[in-house]
């Protein structure tokens, strides 16, 4: 069995690494719609 100290860290990385997955996604479709939004596909062509 785990003690509460061991228990404590898990959930504290656990939700750093949901924290940095979020951040990673947010940060990934933000650049994506700015890159679209910039240069739209009409304009490619």
């Amino acid at each position: 069995m785990y003690n509460p100290y061991q228990l404590d860290m898990i959930r504290r990385r656990q939700q750093e690494l949901i924290a940095a997955a979020e951040r990673s996604r947010t940060v990934r479709t933000l650049r994506t719609s700015r890159r679209a939004r910039r240069r739209p596909p009409s304009v490619d062509t």
